[in-house]
């Protein structure tokens, strides 16, 4: 029989168990006898799975003996093998658990449904083994898997609300859910877990669930409403699991003595698996939820596998590694070892004087999980308590961080649309990791710039056009997309200025490179190209000439090109401009991005431009500025942008004149909710825009020596001024959809702007000395993945700041997990934006080395300049 056709390839089964009663016998303390299931067994026709899941079952004891050796045999089996383990938390050390992790295991299973066989635990008690599994398992980012009834749930989840969200909670089999159990409050309040991505639900376990009901088809439609319900709640937050191989329902043993229970060795049960895929295919239309229901159980599950030396950097910073011999782990995979984890365990728990041997255990599948696997982190880290608090009471002034986000899953290996190539063996221009000094790309793929590509190779106009209004146009706005500038530009300007048209279809030729659906950038630098053409024919000069001239004035003969120009004309010269710099920022071009913004800085100096600065050019010019800060948060800038506008008083006012473009273009069908939240953001975005000022403000003055101090000391108080005002906002029903995610981001901006200024102005502090600065930036970057959804965790906020608050973050931040977790995301992101996030990560890597080597801080521009010649943002 052939392979399941309706599994996508890769798929994940992410529930099964294995028996080898004869190697590793059960213990006699158990409710049931199955018979010898090996791995080599699994059904692959019928799931069409590859990696496989292997659940400890409660009757194999809390030895992980058989599951060790079980995960040994992924090369046999011709499968991807993780674990799941049954833990006795008051004996096992952490120097197990990390070889366990070691091994594949990625979490604990806590089985609670007696069945009539001992005492059924409650809420109470079943919360009280997860909270005691939490504390211990939270540094690994484990998961927690539990097999209990609704109800159950239902009674733990204010705890499960206020847990450390490192641990990722799981429900097996929906839950628990019986058919007619979906109408209860209880269901609801499970269902409010998975929708806040608290809880993932493994989608399993149906014939447990419909037994009485018929079978197959039949047996399907009792629990559909059930099915249907946790998938809408949760399309981002469930897995699929076969169950494999059946044990006997728990039911089926009511009234069975405890000798019974030992003497009668069970068959497995003949369940139609082909057809329960069959029917969830039919319920589950949409093919990206059924992708991820079996595709994306590394992200949600954390079943990566970190190499040895990460989990010796993170875990046992130190440790001595012995050989083989001493392997603490050689005893659980042989059969004649201790039948127990420890026979003799330590009173602690923490890691064992013994030293720690991980071994390098690689499944061959194992490359696209390589990582880090932490999971979220949307905590308060201020200290050890974690109080509930809404994000917005949180004090700033006082850096009394007490605030709590609401937690959610993350995605940690982002899969990016159509399979796009991994970061390593994408057709990048450049190889910063292995080059101090990066050299500037000409081209892209074996084209010239200047080659038209062929007919054959071509991404036609039409498409580019498609792919751009559709899903390009809210890159960088977390307004609605039909409302956003980028989609005015298109409509306004794409058919009477085609060099406009040129500089949108090169950005958007780029990001179908970068997101892994285009082979090259040849289309995208043609396009460049001819735009560029395009703009020196009808301005008589180019960015190379302005280059070459600059600095200089204003010149009535060289700029009568621009000052004869239409309002329309100059609109659209700024807008192709600013697309050109997107392309160029993607594809990490420094010495193309300084030439536009010096042209820009240039035009504005032109008295016909300058005198008339509202509507589309003002708003783009405050675009420039946001990039040109960003550029410059590392190392002085020259800040012609900014001076041509007329210093901050100028930028502030060009904000103000742009701020109701959109309003009076669609002055009409412009939705009334539209207009409002355009009120609520403009002070947000006036703070955000003073903000990035200051980023260039804190560069200038380390550069400068003659200020006496007093130059920190205004800067000093302008941030107090932006803390005090932060604290000041009102965070009431306004501050709702795209005004609160500008809210968070804004957050995020002053948090990056108090790193720069202790790294810059105060370099002689110790090492993470703005460290909660950085975790608050961490906690914002989360909450807005949480805003978003998780089909958009693959690409950065839509906005123009970021990277820069990541990469701050990623510097300053103590903790080496919360490192990895803003390492990945950099990583992830740049597979749909480019160069400059594979870069932002290179540049954090390559500051963390050297400060790791001195025991000091580094100063950030001597690194930097290294890379990408200075410009990485």
């Amino acid at each position: 029989m052939g392979r399941n056709p309706l599994v996508p390839e890769g798929a994940w089964d992410t529930h099964t168990h294995v028996f080898d009663p004869v190697k590793f016998p059960y213990p006699i303390s158990r409710s049931y006898t199955p018979k010898a299931a090996q791995i080599t067994e699994y059904p692959f026709n019928f799931t069409g799975c590859t990696s496989v899941v292997v659940v400890h079952a409660s009757v194999q004891g809390t030895s992980p003996a058989a599951l060790v050796d079980t995960l040994g045999k992924a090369q046999e089996a011709g499968l991807t093998l993780r674990g799941l383990a049954t833990i006795d938390v008051n004996t096992i050390t952490d120097a197990e658990l990390d070889a366990l992790h070691a091994v594949g295991v990625r979490g604990a299973r806590l089985h609670e449904m007696a069945w009539g066989h001992g005492e059924q635990a409650g809420g109470s008690q079943i919360g009280k083994k997860i909270a005691a599994l939490a504390e211990r398992l939270s540094r690994l980012g484990w998961i927690i898997g539990v097999f209990c009834d609704v109800r159950t749930w239902a009674s733990m989840a204010e705890q499960i609300r206020s847990m450390d969200p490192r641990v990722k909670m799981v429900a097996d089999h929906f839950g628990g859910t019986f058919p007619g159990e979906e109408k209860t409050p209880e269901f609801a309040t499970f269902l409010e877990l998975v929708k806040e991505g608290r809880l993932t639900v493994k989608v399993s376990g149906f014939e447990r669930l419909y037994n009485g009901y018929g079978s197959g088809r039949e047996g399907m439609k009792a629990i559909e409403p059930i099915v249907k319900a946790v998938i809408a709640a949760g399309p981002d937050q469930i897995v699929f699991g076969s169950d494999w191989p059946h044990t006997q329902l728990g039911v089926s043993r009511k009234g069975k003595t405890d000798q019974q229970r030992l003497d009668d060795v069970e068959g497995f049960r003949e369940v139609p698996d082909d057809v329960h895929i069959e029917v969830l295919r039919e319920w589950i239309a949409d093919d990206t939820v059924w992708q991820k229901l079996y595709e994306h159980p590394p992200q949600v599950m954390a079943f990566q596998v970190n190499s040895p030396a990460s989990m010796r950097q993170i875990y046992s910073p130190g440790a001595v590694y012995p050989s083989a011999a001493e392997d603490t782990l050689s005893q659980y995979s042989n059969p004649g070892g201790p039948a127990e984890f420890s026979s003799n365990p330590p009173t602690s728990h923490s890691v064992s004087s013994t030293p720690l041997n991980v071994p390098d255990f690689r499944p061959e599948s194992e490359d696209m999980f390589l990582g880090s696997s932490f999971p979220s982190m949307d905590f308060s880290l201020a200290g050890d308590l974690y109080p509930q608090f809404d994000l917005d009471e949180l004090s700033y002034s006082g850096m009394d961080f007490t605030s709590t986000f609401d937690p959610s899953g993350v995605d940690w290996n982002a899969t990016r649309e159509q399979g796009p190539p991994s970061m390593s063996s994408m057709a990048s221009p450049q190889s910063p990791q292995t080059q101090s000094s990066v050299v500037e790309p000409s081209g892209a793929g074996h084209q010239t710039p200047s080659q038209k590509p062929t007919d054959k190779e071509t991404l036609t106009v039409h498409l580019l056009s498609q792919h751009f209004s559709r899903q390009l146009t809210g890159r960088f706005s977390f307004k609605s997309a039909d409302w956003t500038f980028y989609n005015f530009f298109f409509h306004r300007f794409t058919t009477s200025h085609p060099w406009v048209l040129s500089a949108i279809l090169s950005w958007t030729s780029a990001s179908l490179f970068y997101s892994g659906r285009w082979k090259d950038l040849g289309i995208a630098t043609f396009h460049y190209e001819q735009c560029l053409s395009q703009i020196t024919k009808i301005c008589g000069c180019s960015f190379d000439d302005i280059e070459f001239m600059w600095p200089s004035a204003h010149d009535p003969i060289t700029d009568r090109h621009f000052s004869a120009a239409s309002t329309e004309n100059i609109d659209a010269l700024f807008v192709s401009c600013f697309f050109l710099a997107l392309f160029d920022q993607m594809a990490a071009r420094p010495t193309n991005i300084r030439k536009i913004f010096r042209f820009i800085s240039h035009v504005l100096q032109v008295p016909n431009v300058r005198d008339n600065m509202e509507g589309v050019r003002s708003r783009v010019s405050t675009w420039f500025c946001t990039l040109e800060a960003k550029a410059s948060a590392f190392q002085p800038g020259d800040g012609a942008i900014l001076a041509a506008l007329g210093g901050e008083e100028g930028l502030i006012s060009a904000l103000r004149a742009s701020h109701d473009t959109l309003q009076k273009v669609y002055s009409v069908t412009y939705p009334d909710e539209e207009r409002s939240a355009d009120r609520l953001q403009l002070p947000l975005l006036q703070r955000m825009l003073e903000l990035t000022i200051l980023l260039s403000d804190i560069t200038q003055e380390k550069s400068q020596s003659t200020s006496g101090g007093t130059g920190i000391s205004k800067i000093r108080a302008k941030l107090d001024a932006h803390a005090q005002a932060l604290d000041a906002v009102s965070v009431g029903e306004g501050l709702v959809g795209r005004v609160r995610s500008t809210w968070l981001v804004l957050l995020a901006l002053y948090n990056t702007a108090e790193i720069s200024f202790s790294r810059n102005l105060h370099a002689s502090e110790p090492r993470h000395s703005a460290d909660a600065f950085a975790m608050r930036i961490i906690q914002v970057a989360q909450k807005l993945d949480v805003l978003r959804g998780g089909s958009s965790r693959s690409t950065p906020p839509p906005t123009k700041i970021w990277p820069l608050p990541l990469v701050m973050a990623a510097i300053e931040v103590r903790d080496p997990i919360y490192r990895e977790w803003a390492l990945h995301k950099l990583e992830t992101y740049g597979g749909t934006a480019g160069q400059q996030y594979t870069l932002a990560k290179v540049f954090v890597e390559r500051m963390w080395e050297r400060e790791e080597v001195a025991g000091r801080r580094v100063d950030c521009a001597g690194v930097i300049a290294e890379i990408n010649d200075g410009m990485v943002l």
